[in-house]
Order: C-alpha cells, then sequence, then structure tokens
C-alpha cells in the first residue's frame, strides 16, 4: 500500500505513488479477488465496474493508499477512481455513519482537496450519496 503525505499530492506524485502500489492494487479488468470486501463494497465496485465499460472512468482500486493525517493518524479509502480527465476520486462505503468516520473524511478533504470525496451509505435499502469534496 502506497503512503502519501500531503506534499506529495501533485498528479505526478500521486500517480508515481500509484505505480508503486500497483501490484496490491485491485485490477478492474478481472474479477476481484479480495476477500477483504464486505457485501456493500462489493456492490460498490458491481457499480464501479459497469462505470468502468461505459468509460465513465478508466480505472479503480480497492484500498490501495494510506494517506497521512496527522501523528499516528492516517485514513484508507475504500477506493480511488481515475477519470478521463485524469482526476482522481475516493469512495468511501459505510454501513453506518459514524461521527470518527465524518471526522477523517472532512480531515482528509481539506489536507487533500486535489482528491475529491464522496461517502455512499444506504439507507432504506437505497444508496445515498453525500458528497465532501467534488
Amino acid at each position: 500500500m502506497a503512503r502519501v503525505s500531503r506534499k506529495d499530492v501533485n498528479p505526478q506524485l500521486l500517480a508515481k505513488a500509484i505505480e508503486k502500489s500497483r501490484d496490491m492494487l485491485s485490477k478492474p479488468e478481472r474479477p476481484s479477488a479480495n476477500s477483504k470486501m464486505n457485501g456493500w463494497e462489493k456492490e460498490m465496485e458491481l457499480m464501479l465496474r459497469q462505470r468502468l465499460q461505459t468509460g465513465e472512468i478508466t480505472q479503480f482500486w480497492f484500498e490501495c493508499m494510506k494517506f497521512r493525517l496527522g501523528d499516528g493518524s492516517y485514513y484508507i479509502p475504500d477506493f480511488i477512481v481515475a477519470y478521463p480527465d485524469g482526476r482522481l476520486h475516493a469512495f468511501e462505503v459505510k454501513g453506518y455513519w459514524r461521527d470518527d468516520a465524518r471526522v477523517k473524511t472532512r480531515v482528509f478533504a481539506a489536507l487533500y482537496p486535489q482528491i475529491g470525496i464522496t461517502v455512499a451509505y444506504k439507507k432504506n435499502k437505497q444508496w445515498q450519496w453525500e458528497v465532501i469534496n467534488p
């Protein structure tokens, strides 16, 4: 897993960090063999695969990067998605949207504004989307 600090987040350095961790990335071309995914993360993976097939996104990875938030505090987004224009976006899948997770995602958004972040959770069996940083 690539570790990223705030100073590393420019498109070229982020791409290098992703390249370094390529062996640990979930390859979008084949079914995920990652047993660490829970049921909702597997649903999200299926949605991302559909977006990949339509060309809306160019690639996605599951838990591929660890972002430093502060002393001893890190954040690992569930998914990092690459768009055709080069933008990166993090997606966090939550069964329950707790306060500690809210704080971490907001700190991540403040420290890494170059990367969008959206939290996906289910309410009454329907996906809800909270965009923290577009």
